[in-house]
């Protein structure tokens, strides 16, 4: 009997096994961002942010600053505090981003202002 009747996984061995239905990492399934060497915080929570790759571009946050853990970086004072930790940008509060958003972000405000 295949699991959950997708014919994904089987106890006799019938089938593929589970994992061969999902794309290899190794394949560019899942990308990984460059290291991130520096960020600066600008006026209006706005990020300015440079990759190891020689990519560069800015993030414009006030968009998600009243959702969740992010109301927490509306003081502009904290929002100042911005560092590298991990490979990404985060705050002393405990607000964090994930390092693919912030690349792919900014890459986006590059190909806007090119494009």
């Amino acid at each position: 009997m295949s699991f959950f009747g997708t014919g994904a996984w089987s106890w006799r061995g019938k089938s593929r096994s589970w994992c061969s239905r999902w794309p290899e990492p190794w394949k560019g399934f899942f990308m990984l961002p460059p290291r991130l060497i520096h960020v600066q915080a600008l006026d209006h929570h706005r990020l300015a942010v440079r990759f190891a790759n020689g990519d560069a571009g800015e993030l414009d946050l006030q968009p998600y600053l009243d959702f969740g853990v992010f109301s927490r970086l509306r003081d502009p004072a904290v929002f100042a505090q911005a560092k590298i930790g991990f490979d990404t940008v985060e705050w002393p509060c405990g607000v964090d981003l994930d390092p693919l958003f912030v690349y792919e972000k900014a890459r986006m405000t590059v190909m806007a202002k090119s494009g």
